[in-house]
């Protein structure tokens, strides 16, 4: 049996995904969360799949 990731990273313009949050609070909180995360991993964002963002890639075994 071979396996494979279901969610798949994408090309994806994270910041599109994330502009289209119509919520005025929570845009604000995930600009925030998304400043956070890249300072504290100094990575930038991926979108996998059509709704998680993402940094960096890590395989668990």
């Amino acid at each position: 049996m071979s396996s494979y990731l279901k969610t798949q990273e994408t090309n994806e313009d994270v910041l599109v995904f994330l502009n289209s949050i119509t919520d005025d609070d929570q845009k604000r909180d995930v600009g925030e969360i998304l400043e956070m995360m890249k300072s504290i991993t100094g990575l930038e964002p991926k979108l996998w799949g059509t709704k998680m963002v993402g940094f960096g890639k890590y395989s668990y075994k």
